[in-house]
């Protein structure tokens, strides 16, 4: 129900009106809805559905007859190598204040965390509430010890998702940091806010640490956690027993499972929704995901059931491995970009269930950090989307301009046919080529250096059939503006970074070949040939409106740059009168 907003937008409804279509969703849904009926089957009667498991596959196999059930257009199954960590026997662990005399405690393996020795591990436990105190305390104090992390979620906020944040670090990295101080084994308080008996298991990583450096790692219970902590305060010399019997076996077949109701308009543009249809073993996976799943796989029924036809393909994909490896998410990513598909919406339900009145998009700094993956991804599909918009700027894309950037962008052969998609899709429409070079901005803004050569490589492409349109010009002005926005705030350190040269004829004379041999690239790329004596001048032109233009900047101290912008705007104005005077 939450995703249903949006999924009307691409929705021809032909003679109903809004009104009709909603109230019509909506009982259907509050009626006929197969949301809790599917829950109910793939939490108690499946069970935890831990990646590479059998449950994992019966869920995959399921959910797929169920899609196909409906009357989809397509179902299939996408294949995905998964990691496989099995639990094994029950964990053990108990706290000794003295020879004999122990109490029993409530642990769990994290995810991915090696076994104990056969016997088990004993050892004196440190405890802390951060990686700071950890540091502070030394490698001293530390060695041969048990970390014990505790430092419990925030109950005065609101949001527990930011609770959970400012907690689940600990769990995360916590074996990293505490290897770096010579500790045998780590235990971390469960993330729950409530005080119970049940410890949570989650994600842990070892880093680039070797198998044979790293420590068993497991969750304690919130109430045995607090009896713990108690228990050192009281004798610091306690010591805590735990054994588990975990262990990572090679990756292993599994799938993501997706259906679709092919767009009648727009077939080639896909809006998608979706859940992760993996869990952790020691829980049913109710609202970590199954009720994303079954939402997202309510909304393709209750279209079909309505009778409403989407204008553009509406797709659910139920992802494998997120909890412990995110390789359902990364494959589909990476299936979609190889065979150069449109994907104009999507949305992933893992907030558990509750009453759906909807969503919103958070976009915060805090969630502004993308993995090198992902930053490879955008700029890929950024660069060729700005630069098909800079080529049809002037209404056509010229032959030279195709291979200006091919030369420039040298993609692999295997991805020709998704990036011609991409190409293809951008071009007819140049109008948003702004917010495209903003999303850039703001993804690469820590690095200027790509950035500028960006820039470089855009005036290429647009010189590239000899002339500047008026359209590409105006394109470019802005977009090369952002070089000089982007570098405002180091000014005074990029003029630093001159005079140095400046004062020493040495260094000036190392820096202008490479300076001239940028403008020469840029040149060539443009179709000017370098060679000859008229070559060597066209080259220095280049050179001289190009670098006056970053001098301007200099001494342009007005925020809205206005001096730089002039001296711009006529260097782009007359650049090909300069070039083609001989």
């Amino acid at each position: 129900m939450r995703y249903l907003l949006v999924l009307l937008i691409s929705i021809s409804t032909f003679a109903q009106t809004d009104e009709k279509v909603f109230r019509e969703i909506y009982s259907n849904s509050l009626t006929q809805g197969k949301s809790y009926e599917w829950l109910d089957y793939l939490s108690n009667q499946i069970g935890g559905r831990l990646s590479g498991s059998l449950n994992a596959e019966r869920a995959v196999n399921w959910t797929k007859s169920e899609l196909e059930q409906l009357g989809l257009d397509k179902v299939w199954l996408q294949p995905v190598m998964v990691p496989k960590w099995v639990r094994g026997a029950p964990e053990f662990a108990y706290i000794e204040t003295a020879p004999g005399k122990t109490t029993q405690v409530n642990i769990c393996a994290l995810g991915g965390s090696i076994s104990t020795p056969v016997t088990g591990l004993k050892a004196n436990l440190i405890e802390v509430k951060s990686f700071e105190e950890l540091e502070s305390l030394g490698k001293d104090k530390i060695q041969g010890k048990i970390v014990f992390y505790n430092r419990p979620m925030d109950p005065t906020l609101i949001d527990t998702f930011k609770a959970y944040g400012g907690c689940v670090n600990q769990r995360y990295e916590g074996a990293v940091h505490a290897i770096e101080y010579g500790a045998v084994g780590v235990i971390v308080r469960s993330m729950n806010l409530k005080i119970d008996d049940l410890p949570h298991t989650g994600s842990m990583t070892y880093g680039d640490i070797a198998v044979k450096d790293r420590i068993p790692s497991a969750a304690i219970s919130t109430q045995h956690a607090d009896l713990l902590s108690s228990m050192l305060k009281m004798d610091d010399d306690i010591q805590f027993y735990f054994k588990q019997n975990c262990k990572q076996m090679d990756d292993v077949l599994s799938h993501n499972v997706i259906g679709e109701i092919t767009g009648s308009e727009f077939p080639d543009e896909y809006i998608l929704v979706g859940g992760h249809l993996d869990s952790w073993d020691i829980g049913d996976g109710s609202h970590d995901d199954g009720a994303g799943c079954v939402q997202s796989m309510d909304v393709l029924r209750l279209l079909k059931v309505s009778g409403i036809t989407p204008k553009r393909s509406i797709r659910v994909v139920l992802f494998m491995n997120e909890e412990n490896g995110l390789r359902g998410g990364k494959k589909y990513a990476e299936e979609a970009f190889r065979k150069g598909e449109n994907h104009i919406f999507a949305l992933e339900s893992d907030a558990g269930a509750f009453t759906p009145r909807g969503f919103y998009f958070d976009t915060d700094e805090s969630n502004k950090n993308f993995s090198n993956d992902q930053k490879q991804q955008i700029f890929a599909t950024s660069v060729i989307a700005i630069s098909a918009k800079l080529a049809k700027a002037d209404g056509r894309i010229s032959k030279s301009e195709i291979l200006a950037f091919k030369k420039i962008f040298d993609f692999p052969a295997e991805d020709e046919k998704a990036i011609s998609n991409i190409f293809n899709s951008a071009k007819e429409n140049i109008d948003d080529y702004k917010d495209i070079a903003e999303q850039v901005y703001k993804v690469f803004k820590s690095d200027k250096g790509l950035l500028l050569e960006l820039l470089n490589s855009l005036f290429s492409i647009a010189y590239a059939d000899g002339e500047l349109h008026p359209k590409e010009r105006d394109m470019l002005f802005e977009i090369m503006m952002a070089r000089y926005d982007i570098l405002n705030k180091y000014r005074a350190s990029v003029k630093n970074i001159i005079n140095h040269f400046m004062s020493r004829p040495q260094g000036v004379l190392k820096l202008i070949p490479k300076l001239i041999e940028s403008k020469i690239l840029i040149a060539t790329f443009a179709n000017i040939n370098p060679s000859g004596i008229q070559g060597v001048i066209k080259i220095k032109i280049i050179f001289a409106l190009y670098y006056i233009t970053l001098f301007t900047w200099f001494n342009d101290e007005n925020e809205s740059l206005e001096k730089t912008m002039s001296v711009l705007d006529k260097y782009l104005n007359n650049i090909e009168k300069f070039i083609k005077f001989s």
